[in-house]
């Protein structure tokens, strides 16, 4: 691994003036407590002044900063104080920080005897968290290397919903103006249940993770009317099932009948969060109605990705002409009384979650050819990169890219890949469209300078 080039240039590029000076005065007085690190992962705790202390992270790549997060509030633009001062302790005193092996490395010489009294010990000291590895256990491993799935058994749900009625009986008790402090914590229990749900999708039982993600919008129904979310916490995390949900229903084999059983179960379900301005499942009524084949905008789409030799290049640009047809033919679909179509932003979600249903397929040639099609570029070109076609990568990015965050992410990206002058390229593409581009500044500016391009720093 490849020492981080981390200097004092990058640190001051990736904050304000005022922030710099004052995590440089933090850094100073010994702000930082409990500096640790995990291979290109530092981690530490800044003492503060609304909280005792703020949990700081920093992700660090080979060619300086990855990316960096803090509990704390300031949004004021570039990296806060407390991230400052974590960076320059590192910079000054790298032995400071302890290291730490990843859990795989500490687990992995003890034996089965071994990790089973660890884990026993842990569950008695936290009984709390044995309702959380009763759930781990029930989520199936992901396809072997041969791409055969393990055999499946039927998991109970049963667990998830105790976890999530806990989660709700913790406000018990609470006045509402007290509780109303509680949501974000209690969101994010949720979330982590969610979770669950996705990495039973990514192991193919989309069986489970369709009754895991209903029973979410149910308890949250049910919880919502003792619950003031003035703040609309628990509403948008309401409203965020509608995706997962629809990959779930892609993912699934259903007969004519259980599809429309589950179609009614949905909307009966949706139109009661509606009620609370917590609507969003009607994505997967959507996909309910068209599935993969009864879009008419699909067919080409999937009969050309049909052949495994089919690339994503300029040569995609003659087909144009039969995409504005297909459209013309959606119109017709449309009147004939079909919602899918009455928004391009409902048609649009559908196919993003297509495309999450193909990627965890591992089907590229599928993936990169719908994208492209559903005008998803910035997926598109990230996907080749990921598949190592750095050139077809390229070429689409120049042919198809119009905003600068698209090209900001495909470049880090690169740059992660070790492939640093084609990552400064499309950085520098990036700089030349339209959107936000103050980030992708900070980020390029100290890695052309570090590569000798002055002039292509300064630009930046």
């Amino acid at each position: 691994m490849r020492t981080p080039k981390l200097t004092e240039a990058t640190i001051r590029a990736a904050a304000t003036p005022q922030s710099f000076q004052r995590g440089q005065g933090l850094h100073e007085r010994g702000a930082i407590s409990h500096p640790t690190r995990q291979a290109l992962l530092l981690r530490g705790r800044c003492s503060g002044t609304s909280a005792p202390f703020y949990e700081v992270a920093v992700e660090l790549d080979p060619d300086g900063l990855h990316s960096a997060s803090c509990n704390c509030e300031y949004d004021f633009g570039g990296m806060c104080k407390h991230i400052v001062a974590l960076l320059l302790l590192f910079l000054e005193q790298p032995k400071a920080f302890m290291e730490h092996p990843g859990a795989e490395a500490l687990l992995a010489p003890l034996d089965r005897d071994a990790l089973a009294a660890v884990l026993t010990q842990i569950l008695q000291i936290n009984p709390e968290l044995i309702t959380e590895v009763e759930m781990l256990l029930t989520v199936p491993k992901k396809r072997s290397a041969a791409g055969k799935a393990k055999t499946k058994k039927a998991v109970d749900i049963a667990p998830y919903r105790r976890q999530v009625r806990g989660i709700f009986r913790n406000l018990n008790g609470m006045r509402m103006s007290e509780a109303y402090w509680h949501i974000g914590g209690l969101v994010e229990q949720l979330k982590a249940v969610q979770l669950t749900a996705l990495e039973l999708l990514a192991a193919d039982d989309a069986e489970t993770a369709y009754a895991i993600l209903m029973l979410l919008a149910e308890e949250t129904l049910d919880g919502i009317e003792h619950i003031d979310d003035s703040d609309g916490y628990l509403g948008d995390f309401a409203h965020g099932l509608g995706l997962p949900l629809t990959e779930a229903v892609l993912s699934m084999t259903l007969s004519t009948s259980e599809r429309q059983r589950r179609k009614r179960a949905i909307e009966a379900l949706d139109a009661q969060l509606e009620d609370y301005g917590m609507g969003g499942l009607s994505l997967a009524v959507d996909a309910l109605d068209y599935g993969w084949d009864r879009d008419p905008a699909l067919r080409a789409t999937f009969a050309l990705a049909g052949s495994a030799k089919h690339r994503v290049t300029a040569e995609d640009d003659e087909a144009e002409d039969v995409d504005e047809d297909e459209e013309e033919e959606d119109d017709s679909y449309a009147d004939q009384g079909h919602s899918l179509f009455e928004t391009s932003e409902a048609r649009a979600d559908l196919f993003e979650a297509r495309l999450n249903v193909l990627e965890r397929r591992g089907d590229s040639e599928a993936f990169l050819t719908q994208a492209t099609r559903a005008g998803r570029h910035a997926r598109a070109v990230a996907k080749l990169i990921e598949l190592k076609r750095v050139k077809e990568a390229l070429k689409h990015a120049k042919a198809h890219f119009s905003q600068a965050e698209d090209a900001h992410v495909c470049a880090q990206q690169l740059q992660a890949l070790g492939h640093t002058d084609d990552a400064l390229a499309l950085g520098e593409l990036g700089l030349t469209l339209d959107g936000q581009k103050a980030q992708l500044g900070v980020w390029l500016g100290p890695l052309e300078e570090k590569c000798g391009r002055k002039t292509q720093a300064l630009a930046a």
